[in-house]
């Protein structure tokens, strides 16, 4: 009964006013069982039709005697991709198809593209012998654990099985520390902290957090998340770094402060003390 159902577009597809639960016989838990199961389907042929995606990525490569920036040319072009995006892709095109094993379980549907991406993170600057032993004892329990689960497994058998190889990719990946400023659709920003050391990470939002808990008040609209907000933006405005107290002033003029002009002036300056 409820494979006919699916068939029919997974409840979106029955007639309007039609009920599975009400026209068919099903209780709610039959139906919602049924729908996670469903869903369970369709995760696994994705992750199938992703493997294959990447597997014609693959082999273009091969066509076009492994030129990547030709190949990542025409995928940017055939699906609209800007060109880092495209070479990304073409990248983890090459990285599965180094791990033959990571593949198949996503072909398989075994796993998701972001579990497959964190195995291949996890290994991919490791040499070939090391990466190889690495990924054979973690796919067995990969299609098990989730993604944070994955990459604290794999982060474990690193410090184990290459400590000295962790320790100078850490350090790479300390020299790649920036700081990054994007839009969102709504008008507002965010702003990233990346590959900066864990401890100071930790200590950041530990010193966020002490400082939100204190500025809470009981009568204070805004919640935890965006007094935390706050606290952080206040905490990077007061300061430049030096040690010096910085201040951004706003100046408006008398008519448009009053209401009294539609033409709106407004000047910022920043000042250090």
């Amino acid at each position: 009964m409820f494979s006919e159902l699916v068939q029919r577009g997974t409840g979106s597809g029955l007639e309007a006013g039609e009920s599975p639960v009400e026209d068919h016989g099903l209780t709610c838990d039959e139906w919602g069982y049924g729908l996670v199961e469903s869903s369970l389907a369709h995760a696994a042929m994705i992750a199938h039709h992703q493997a294959q995606y990447y597997a014609d990525i693959a082999a273009l490569l091969a066509v076009f005697s492994d030129d990547r920036d030709l190949v990542a040319a025409e995928i940017a072009a055939a699906h609209r991709l800007t060109r880092r995006a495209a070479e990304t892709e073409v990248d983890f095109a090459i990285d599965l198809a180094r791990f033959p094993e990571v593949h198949s379980l996503l072909d398989e549907g075994r796993i998701g593209l972001r579990e497959a991406r964190v195995i291949i993170e996890g290994v991919r600057a490791l040499p070939d012998d090391t990466a190889f032993d690495l990924v054979s004892r973690i796919l067995p329990e990969a299609p098990r654990l989730t993604t944070g689960q994955l990459r604290s497994r794999i982060h474990k058998l690193r410090l184990t099985l290459t400590p000295r190889e962790t320790a100078e990719e850490r350090k790479a990946g300390l020299e790649e520390r920036r700081l990054v400023v994007d839009a969102n659709p709504d008008g507002t920003a965010n702003l990233h902290l990346f590959n900066i050391d864990p401890s100071v990470a930790m200590a950041i939002r530990d010193r966020v957090g002490y400082l939100a808990r204190r500025a809470k008040t009981t009568h204070d609209p805004r919640t935890a998340d965006q007094v935390r907000a706050d606290v952080a933006c206040d905490l990077l405005l007061r300061s430049d770094g030096a040690g010096r107290r910085a201040t951004v002033h706003l100046v408006v003029d008398l008519a448009t402060l009053a209401a009294l002009s539609e033409a709106q002036q407004v000047k910022l300056s920043y000042n250090e003390q």
